[in-house]
Order: structure tokens, then sequence, then C-alpha cells
């Protein structure tokens, strides 16, 4: 509605306007000045008395008819009616040309009421076009308006709860300012905790660096030792080859050492049934020599065993508990033998006199 009343506002200024332009022009004719003689002094003939005569003839043809002139009174009217038809014809050309000035004004103001009527009429459609549209947001904002009259008493409760809220949180933002004021002061001891820790920071980077320096110097220094000690690697595994094929050779060498003692023992249980035959025949002396000749030589085996096979050695270590008892079983049966007279000893059985006194004589250089 409102929009057709805009249009029809519109229209009633455009007739007024109008209007305004027509009463405007008839009185600009009615208020027309007599233009100037030299102004307007158009060229024309004079008149002659035939010219004069042909327009008496045309123009007074009923007076001329009705009564007869002189001939003076007739020069002197034709005179003033040729008088006063120049000043007409002056008038009228003046006329004529302040109405073409009139006329290309008002074209030119018709131009652009034109123009200007086209762009309201545009402006009109568009116009129409935004008052639907507003039209529609009107609506719109009414059920908008309506569901907002429902909602003010939530938004009532809402506000109370709000206000509530707001005197809740003023007493919080209390509570916190404080807190931000003893936080502000925190702030300023540790900044100036972090600028004394931003300055050991600087040594101990200061510090890094050198470290980092060391450490590269280190990491030189041990490449080149890596280096020396793949050399020496290579070097120690040449020498363990060697070494490999030194001990093979001693332990043929013990070999040979073991079957040498195999010999022995077999030479000393000979020398066990010559023992016992001299023992009947009372030549202990001769036998006791020849074993003691079998010791230098079985004590020669032994320095052999000894500095050639260590890990023997261990064993032995390893076992000397459970052989104690042998030893001291040997002991016995050694002494009996030489004393001729019964010694207290632990009840085990042996049954070789030459496994005694090698296993003697090994305790002896161990020992």
């Amino acid at each position: 509605m409102s929009s057709l009343e805009r249009h029809s506002s519109n229209w009633c200024g455009m007739e007024q306007s109008l209007n305004r332009d027509i009463d405007e022009l008839s009185s600009t004719f009615e208020k027309m000045m007599r233009p100037h003689k030299s102004k307007y002094a158009y060229p024309r003939p004079l008149p002659t008395a035939t010219s004069a005569s042909t327009v008496i003839d045309r123009q007074q043809h009923p007076i001329a008819l009705a009564h007869h002139m002189d001939l003076p009174s007739r020069m002197r009217a034709i005179k003033v009616f040729n008088v006063m038809l120049a000043r007409l014809w002056r008038r009228r050309c003046a006329e004529v040309c302040d109405l073409h000035e009139l006329v290309r004004k008002y074209q030119v103001k018709a131009n652009t009421m034109r123009d200007d009527l086209f762009m309201r009429n545009k402006m009109i459609c568009k116009e129409q076009r935004r008052c639907d549209r507003l039209e529609l947001e009107l609506r719109q904002v009414k059920y908008a308006a309506e569901l907002s009259s429902q909602g003010c008493v939530t938004i009532e409760n809402a506000l109370n709860m709000v206000r509530r809220e707001e005197a809740k949180l003023r007493r919080d933002l209390t509570v916190k300012t404080q807190e931000c004021n003893s936080f502000a002061e925190l702030l300023n001891v540790t900044k100036t905790e972090m600028f004394r820790e931003l300055t050991k920071f600087r040594q101990c980077a200061q510090e890094l660096a050198e470290q980092q320096r060391q450490n590269r110097i280190l990491e030189i220094r041990n490449a080149e030792l890596e280096d020396e000690l793949l050399t020496m690697k290579d070097r120690f595994q040449a020498q363990h080859d060697d070494i490999v094929v030194a001990v093979h050779l001693k332990q043929e060498k013990i070999d040979k050492a073991y079957e040498t003692l195999k010999g022995y023992e077999q030479e000393l249980a000979e020398l066990e049934l010559k023992h016992s035959k001299l023992l009947k025949e009372s030549q202990g002396d001769e036998i006791l020599q020849e074993i003691k000749k079998i010791e230098r030589k079985i004590g020669i085996v032994r320095h052999v065993i000894y500095f050639v096979n260590p890990y023997r050695w261990c064993l032995l270590q390893t076992y000397w508990p459970k052989v104690k008892l042998i030893v001291y079983e040997i002991l016995a049966r050694f002494l009996n033998v030489i004393l001729h007279s019964p010694v207290s000893m632990p009840m085990l059985p042996v049954t070789s006199m030459g496994f005694y006194l090698t296993v003697i004589l090994l305790i002896g250089v161990v020992f």
C-alpha cells in the first residue's frame, strides 16, 4: 500500500510540474515585449502606387465599393496602412523568433523530462520490487515479532537468571582480580628469574658450544682410535692364528708326553712287581733308587704338563676336594710299603700302586 501511495504521489507531482510549465508558457506569451526596430529590421520592397492600389483593392474592396475617396486621402490612408503593416510585421517576426527559441528550449526540456520520466518509471519499477520485498520482510518481521513477544517471558526469566549470574560473576571478578594482582607480582618475580635463567642459558650455551667442539675433537680422535683398533685387531688376529698353531704344536707335545707317561706307568707297574719280589728278597734299597729315578723323569713330564696345559691345572683345582681322600690313601699305602707297618687310612679301594705314585707326583708338582 505504501508503494502505491508513493507511486500516485509521484504522478501527481509530475502533473503539477507540467501544469506549472504550461502556465509559465502562457504567461510568457502574454507578457511578450515588442521587438526593437534595429533588431528586427527585415528588408522588404517599398510600397508603390500599383502595389498600394493592389493592397487597397484586395483588403478594402468592400469599402471601395461602398464609397469613393479622393486621391490625397487615399495616399495618406495607404501610408498609414503601410506603417501599421510594417510594425505588425516586425512584431510578428520578433514573436516568431521568440517562439522558435522557446520551442527549442521546450524541446530540450521535453527531452530532459522524457529522460527523467524514463528514469522515474525505472525507479518506480525498482521501488515496486523493493516494496514487494519489504512487504515480505515486513511479514517476516511481524512473524518474528510475534515469536519475540512469545519469548519475552522466557527472556525475562533468563534475564533474571543472568542478573543473578552477573552478581555471582562480579564476586568472582573481585576474587579473580585479586588473583590477577598476585599473578602479576608472581609474573614480575618470574620475569626476573627468567632473565637470570636466560643469562645462565647463554653461559650454558657457550659451554655447550665448547663441549661440542671438544666432542668433535674427541670424535675425530675416536675415529683415529677405531682405525688403530682395527689395525690392532688384525695384528692380534694374526698373533692369535700363530698362537693357535703354537698351541696345536704344544698339544702334540703334550700327547707325546702322555704317551711317555703311560710308558712310565707301565715301567712303574713292572717295578711294583719287582718291588713285591724285592720285599721278599730284602732288596728295598735298589727299588727305592729306581723309584727316585722314575720320579725325576715324571717330574720333567710334570713341569712340561704344568707349563703347557694350564686348563688341566684349573680342573685339578676344581676337583681337589674329591681327590683329597685319594691322596690320603695313596700316602698311607706308600708309607705302609716303605715302613712295613700299618697306618690308619680311609676305607677306599686302590688297585694300582703305580697310579698312586703318579698322582702323588702330580700333586707335588702342583703344590
